[in-house]
């Protein structure tokens, strides 16, 4: 399945708390510097409320990005902002569901944002992204740095689009370095549903 060309254009949203912000442990800064070495199109934003994250879906859609990288803290059941306001995944799903499309990406960089919780929340919102990547159990800041960085590395070397192969080399490179059960899910147009690689237990 395709769903994008190489080099795609990535709008990165970090929701840090406040610990997080004053020692500057953020790693959706640390992936779109990244992603600058690989002279990717990528602009960084800090959503510290609901509105800043809602005004940031907004502005990848309206900018027409390809991927959409939410850092921020999580749990089995959602996600929490800076503000220390928590989304659960069904109202994540709703709030996403103006950038989605099967031709774009999501990339989940917290706890449990690979959960299948968020993926049947995709589904009955009818959010359908054709690649969601994320971890299936806790992470912390060194792992999620190195992940993202292999991801988008493999990716952007790419002489063509994204294909099955080739995320499966980078959640396999991945977990060979760090810990956290990465995972993607990737929408299967025939079968109206998501596949996941690999399949974890609670996958």
């Amino acid at each position: 399945m395709v769903v994008m060309v190489a080099k795609p254009r990535v709008l990165i949203l970090e929701s840090p708390n406040a610990e997080d912000f004053y020692i500057d442990r953020l790693d959706g800064r640390a992936a779109r510097d990244v992603l600058k070495l690989e002279n990717t199109q990528v602009q960084y934003r800090v959503a510290l409320d609901r509105q800043q994250l809602i005004r940031g879906v907004k502005e990848a859609t309206d900018l027409q990005f390809d991927v959409l990288h939410l850092s921020c803290h999580g749990n089995d059941v959602g996600i929490q902002l800076s503000d220390m306001s928590d989304i659960d995944w069904l109202g994540l799903a709703a709030l996403l569901d103006v950038f989605a499309t099967p031709q774009r990406i999501l990339v989940m960089s917290s706890c449990a944002g690979g959960s299948v919780d968020l993926t049947k929340a995709l589904v009955k919102q009818n959010t359908i992204f054709g690649w969601v990547f994320g971890a299936a159990g806790d992470i912390g800041f060194t792992d999620s740095c190195l992940a993202w960085s292999i991801l988008y590395r493999l990716i952007e070397t790419l002489d063509g689009p994204c294909d099955a192969t080739t995320a499966q080399r980078a959640v396999s490179a991945i977990n060979a370095l760090v810990e956290g059960n990465f995972l993607y899910r990737r929408w299967d147009t025939s079968l109206s549903r998501y596949l996941v690689y690999p399949k974890y237990p609670t996958a």
